[in-house]
């Protein structure tokens, strides 16, 4: 209301200081046309103000209250927007840590077993060395036993050949029972 009698004050004086400047430079201006003019703006200005200035001013109190909510809102807003953005830093800086925390873990997991593969790999080709050996010492002693039986067949034949050929019946008895204790004493060993 202080605002409206301001400028409605202002409103007047205005045109009548113009008036007044008016009328020291050039008598006579004074003229009832003049003055109806003013008269009229007068009365359009006071018709505004009646029929117009309350809604004016329940429209312009809206406004400013629906501004001053808006802005209350976007702050809100604004805030819960840093809130959320400090979460998101949190949880970023959170899941980085994780992340390298996984990292570590399997890196040392895959170490781990990296160390275990060797050790068994190194044990299963141990373990094999040792069996190839022994199946090798086995075959050696199985050629061997088996080229002495063979020699011992070459021999003993040859030996009967020779015996039947070239030996008299008593010898090649006694030949026969050394050669067969001889034999039987090597095949044991």
């Amino acid at each position: 209301m202080k605002v409206f009698l301001k400028t409605l004050a202002i409103l007047f004086l205005i045109p009548a200081l113009l008036w007044a400047a008016a009328a020291e430079h050039a008598e006579g201006l004074f003229t009832w046309r003049f003055l109806f003019a003013w008269l009229n703006f007068l009365l359009l200005a006071f018709a505004l103000w009646k029929w117009m200035g309350p809604r004016l001013r329940e429209f312009l109190v809206e406004r400013r209250q629906s501004v001053q909510e808006a802005i209350r809102g976007a702050e809100v807003e604004i805030q819960e927007a840093r809130l959320k953005l400090e979460e998101a830093r949190q949880r970023w800086s959170r899941l980085d840590q994780e992340v390298e925390n996984i990292r570590d873990q399997v890196l040392k997991q895959a170490t781990l077993e990296r160390d275990q593969l060797l050790s068994q790999t190194k044990d299963l080709t141990r373990q094999m060395v040792v069996e190839a050996e022994e199946l090798m010492e086995v075959e050696r002693r199985q050629r061997t036993h088996r080229v002495r039986r063979e020699w011992v067949e070459a021999v003993l034949q040859l030996a009967e050949q020779r015996i039947h050929t070239e030996m008299k019946p008593e010898i090649e008895n006694r030949w026969l029972d050394q050669s067969v204790r001889h034999l039987k004493t090597a095949e044991i060993h």
